[in-house]
Parts: structure tokens; C-alpha cells; sequence
């Protein structure tokens, strides 16, 4: 719930963006959170069904809930500090659209492998 209440306060600083960005930018952040619901019922709260592949290697293989809010919280700052940046040096819009397009396909992708791991444990107890 930690997760939801802070993505959500990052949200609130998108008012500086422009109305397409801000509605690109939570759809990401929704999917981040969607992430992290996963993660967590998954390697968090069944160690012995699922392990976390995670990003980058910067999660271990069984994430505890505070390691998870971390890092979605911060993964979440981060992806709006780069989408705030482009917007406030004026990128070109197309690329701020094709960062917005790149990181939510992708993250949609992690989300729905997530959803397809999830309806097939393999527990080793």
C-alpha cells in the first residue's frame, strides 16, 4: 500500500507537464505499480514459488517489501525526473513520445510476463 500512496504523490508533481505527457507518465507509473504489486505477490510473499529476475540485478532473488517500495519509488522519480527534464529543456516531442512509447511497452511487457508467471507457480516445498 506504501507503494500506491507514494507513486501517487509522484504523480502530483506531474501538474508541470503537458496534458499528453502527464496522461503518458501515469499510465508508466500505474504500470510501475502494477510491477511491484506482482513482484510482491509473487517472490515477496511465496519465496518458494516464484524468484524475482529483476532489472538491472539491483533486487536479489527474494526481494523483502521494503527493498521493492524502494526501488519502485525510486525507479518511479527516476523515469519522471527524465520525462520532466525533456519537457522543461523543450525536446523535440518526439522524443519525449518515443521515451514514453519505449518505457511503457516495456514495462506492459515485464507486467503481463509477470501475470502469465503468477498464474503458474512452480513451488519447490
Amino acid at each position: 500500500m506504501r507503494i500506491v500512496i507514494l507513486s501517487a504523490a509522484l504523480l502530483a508533481g506531474c501538474a508541470s507537464l503537458s496534458t499528453e505527457t502527464k496522461i503518458e507518465e501515469g499510465v508508466w507509473q500505474t504500470l510501475n505499480v502494477v510491477d511491484a504489486v506482482e513482484t510482491y505477490r509473487g517472490p515477496v510473499q511465496q519465496p518458494s514459488c516464484f524468484h524475482e529476475q529483476g532489472t538491472y540485478g539491483i533486487l536479489p532473488t527474494h526481494p523483502t517489501a521494503a527493498q521493492l517500495s524502494g526501488w519502485t519509488v525510486g525507479f518511479g522519480a527516476v523515469h519522471f525526473g527524465v520525462t520532466a527534464l525533456l519537457e522543461e529543456h523543450h525536446a523535440n516531442p518526439w522524443v519525449t513520445r518515443l521515451w514514453e512509447m519505449v518505457t511503457i511497452t516495456n514495462t506492459g511487457i515485464i507486467v503481463s510476463n509477470n501475470a502469465r508467471t503468477l498464474a503458474h507457480p512452480v513451488c519447490t516445498k
